[in-house]
C-alpha cells in the first residue's frame, strides 16, 4: 500500500516575499523537517539559465540541473534523480534507497500550473523556468524560478488566465528547502485551486 507524510504550511500571497523553510533533522524522525517563516524583499533570479522545457510546455517533467546530491528524508539524490514537476509547481526527488518525494510550491493539492502564452495580448512576457547555481561546496544552493506562470484550475473553470504568480524553490546542499513567493495578480483564491487556503508541503512518498 502506497503511504505519504505531508507537511503544509499556510501562506499569504502578497507582493513582498514569503520564505518556507524546512530545515532537515533527523532520519529517525517520522518528518524530518521544521518549517519556518519570515518576510523579505522578493528578488528574481539574475544572471539564471533557462531549463530544457519546450516554449508550449504543458506539465514538462525534466531533470533540474544540479550541481551536487541533495540530502533529502534521511537519504540522498542524485542530479539525475531530481526533476521538476508542474503537478504542484515542485521538485520531484528519487532518493537512493527507492523513496519518492514531491515538494510542492504552489498546492498541496498538486493542481497544476499553466504555461500563459506571450502572444495573449494581455500579456507581454510568457511564462519561464528559469535557475541558477549560487555559492561554493559545501554550500551551494540551487535556486528554481517558476516565472509569470498561471494556473490549471482557473483555466479550466472560465477559460482564461488572468492569475499569475512567481515564486521559487531553493535547494541548499546542506539539505535545507525553501519556498519564495513574489509578486502575482491572484486576487481571489478559489479561482486558482479547490484547496480551502494558501498552501504548501513537502511530501514523502513509500511502498
Amino acid at each position: 500500500m502506497k503511504n505519504s507524510i505531508l507537511s503544509t504550511v499556510t501562506f499569504v500571497i502578497i507582493a513582498q516575499l514569503i520564505s518556507i523553510v524546512a530545515s532537515s533533522q533527523t532520519q529517525l524522525d517520522s518528518l524530518p523537517y521544521t518549517p519556518e517563516t519570515y518576510l523579505s524583499t522578493y528578488e528574481a533570479l539574475e544572471n539564471w539559465s533557462p531549463l530544457n522545457v519546450d516554449e508550449m510546455w504543458d506539465v514538462p517533467i525534466v531533470p533540474l540541473n544540479l550541481e551536487f546530491d541533495f540530502p533529502c528524508f534521511g537519504e540522498f539524490a542524485t542530479p539525475g534523480e531530481i526533476r521538476l514537476t508542474d503537478i504542484g509547481a515542485g521538485i520531484e526527488v528519487f532518493g537512493d534507497n527507492g523513496e519518492f518525494h514531491l515538494f510542492s510550491s504552489s498546492t498541496v493539492s498538486i493542481s497544476d500550473i499553466l504555461n500563459v502564452a506571450a502572444t495573449d495580448t494581455s500579456i507581454t512576457e510568457g511564462s519561464t523556468h528559469r535557475y541558477v547555481t549560487v555559492g561554493t561546496a559545501p554550500n551551494r544552493i540551487f535556486k528554481l524560478e517558476f516565472n509569470n506562470v498561471g494556473f490549471d484550475y482557473e483555466m479550466a473553470l472560465t477559460e482564461l488566465a488572468t492569475s499569475r504568480a512567481n515564486f521559487q524553490i531553493w535547494l541548499y546542499e546542506v539539505g535545507t528547502i525553501e519556498y519564495h513567493y513574489g509578486p502575482n495578480t491572484v486576487t481571489d483564491l478559489e479561482a486558482i485551486d479547490y484547496w480551502p487556503k494558501p498552501s504548501t508541503g513537502i511530501s514523502s512518498y513509500w511502498d
